[in-house]
């Protein structure tokens, strides 16, 4: 909020097919669309130390250009990078008819929820969620909410990891005080050589840790491969969860004295159970219990 005018900046979320008019100053935040993210967990204490090892980290993932990184502390040891090039950036929005002369700073969407658990919609077809802390744009069939991000973003108070700044742009430095600056940067850079050995030392026991852990446990070494078990595994571990779910939620259908559960069995991806009940009325409050949460093939043996 502006100090003297009181008004309070728009925020705008920003896809790929955004096209409307900036009437006035505002600030963006982008999705996913526009940089590239990756988790990672490393045994090294600050985010600076995870910032030198970026650009090895995404070797092979980024496209050719001039790319920047920010590294956001998930939890201890868990940290968030964010590849960006603010160059292709601009050029892309400037391209998409925005007035970049309106654009006071720019964000990313991870930075602004960063240990938010969201789940919002964006659009009629698509929204924006966390997944394992990181924050993803997807189409909205595979969300459950009723709120929208756009409403989220009218109260929302953004954070100071802006990777661009239309201020900053147009700042003039006075010689005694780039000259200050270049000291403080030439002091920070004395300390983090400092942890140069470290760091190499970390990066050089993570590699050996990866090619011993394929090798002893025969994994794929292609990233191509590893999706492919990662994606069958997801499909298992769907399959289990609900199964489990629904062994739950049978169970909690309370029973009488003289009823009960006389099979339950899973095969070949079926849930199968047989359940003994006194009469006509306790089958038809069961038959409804189910409705409410759907589950595999049932037979229901009524007591004489």
């Amino acid at each position: 909020m502006s100090f003297f005018s009181g008004h309070k900046k728009q925020t705008i979320f920003i896809t790929k097919d955004f096209h409307k008019k900036l009437t006035e100053k505002c600030d963006l935040i982008l999705s996913p669309e526009f940089y590239w993210t990756r988790k990672v967990s490393l045994n090294v204490n600050f985010s600076y130390e995870v910032k030198k090892m970026a650009s090895s980290i995404f070797e092979g993932i980024l496209p050719a250009g001039s790319f920047e990184y920010k590294v956001f502390t998930l939890f201890k040891n868990e940290y968030i990078i964010i590849a960006y090039d603010i160059q292709k950036i601009k050029l892309e929005l400037e391209s998409m008819g925005m007035d970049m002369s309106k654009v006071d700073k720019i964000y990313t969407l991870q930075s602004e929820f960063l240990k938010d658990e969201i789940s919002l919609h964006v659009n009629e077809k698509f929204g924006v969620a966390t997944v394992d802390g990181v924050v993803v744009y997807l189409p909205l069939k595979f969300l459950e909410s009723s709120n929208s991000l756009e409403n989220i973003l009218e109260d929302k108070r953004l954070s100071s990891s802006y990777i661009y700044s239309y201020q900053f742009q147009k700042i003039s430095v006075k010689p005694t005080e780039l000259n200050l600056i270049i000291w403080i940067f030439l002091l920070l850079n004395v300390v983090a050589v400092l942890n140069v050995v470290k760091l190499e030392k970390n990066r050089n026991f993570l590699e050996e840790q990866k090619i011993a852990f394929i090798k002893e446990n025969s994994l794929p070494a292609t990233s191509f491969q590893i999706k492919s078990m990662q994606g069958e595994l997801l499909e298992v571990n769907k399959s289990q969860t609900d199964l489990r779910e629904s062994i739950f939620y049978i169970y909690k259908f309370k029973l009488g004295k003289r009823e009960s559960f006389k099979m339950i069995k899973f095969e070949k991806n079926a849930l199968s159970y047989t359940i003994k009940l006194d009469n006509k009325l306790r089958e038809n409050e069961f038959k409804k219990y189910l409705l409410k949460k759907p589950t595999s093939s049932i037979n229901i043996e009524r007591k004489l």
